[in-house]
């Protein structure tokens, strides 16, 4: 599992559908006067104080429900957990000689300015603020990488490298991505994927003084994973 802190996790590192997800809600900037809870806590109402101490935040491989809330308020309370019925990424298919993996990730940041209340549990709101990658780790050196995207207007966007290549995802969904190696030795591969917009990721408000949410996402191809 790779190191998250000073995030807290949420519903582990975990393979979903033929890929890796990663999940993680961010400590508010500052740990003063703010509790959290985990798990059957949080529907306890079980609150503990976020300990400003532990820089390296709430953490723990059993999380599957986080909260957080400004001290003895309702109102501030933000409880996060996952819906497995909804599917954020589409792996389309996967062909040629290359094994490969994927690993998807979605972070969430959190302000507390006063917002409209909102209390049943929806999806935390993607943000086109999202990245792909292909990252070499056992192959031989010297592919060539293709990562095409197409947004839902239909604009279509390329990139080209050698073994590790990166690009912006666009701001349009759902977005479909076609990743391409022309190996060194003559071996090839192509896969083909589907960023739907959605998020695994849901919250339930308190009240009228909920935190303001903000998420980035992350699709990493991994070529010859270890």
């Amino acid at each position: 599992m790779r190191n998250l802190l000073p995030l807290a996790t949420l519903a582990l590192t975990r393979f979903v559908a033929g890929f890796l997800t990663d999940y993680s809600v961010k400590h508010p900037a500052s740990v003063d006067g703010f509790e959290y809870c985990a798990n059957t806590h949080c529907d306890r109402e079980l609150w503990k104080t976020l300990p400003a101490t532990r820089g390296t935040a709430v953490y723990s491989f059993s999380v599957n429900q986080l909260g957080y809330r400004r001290a003895g308020d309702d109102s501030t309370s933000a409880i996060y957990k996952c819906d497995d019925s909804i599917q954020p990424l589409i792996v389309v298919r996967e062909e040629g000689d290359f094994p490969s993996g994927e690993h998807w990730s979605v972070s969430v940041s959190q302000e507390w300015p006063s917002a409209p209340a909102k209390r049943d549990f929806s999806q935390v709101k993607l943000n086109p603020s999202g990245t792909i990658s292909v990252s070499l780790t056992e192959c031989d050196f010297g592919n060539n990488v293709t990562i095409t995207t197409i947004d839902a207007n239909g604009v279509t966007e390329t990139v080209e490298g050698v073994d590790n290549l990166s690009k912006p995802m666009p701001d349009t969904f759902p977005v479909n991505a076609t990743v391409t190696i022309s190996g060194s030795n003559g071996l090839n591969g192509v896969g083909e994927f589907i960023v739907t917009g959605d998020n695994e990721i849901v919250v339930e408000f308190g009240g009228d003084n909920r935190p303001t949410l903000s998420t980035s996402y992350h699709l990493e191809i991994e070529l010859c994973p270890d």
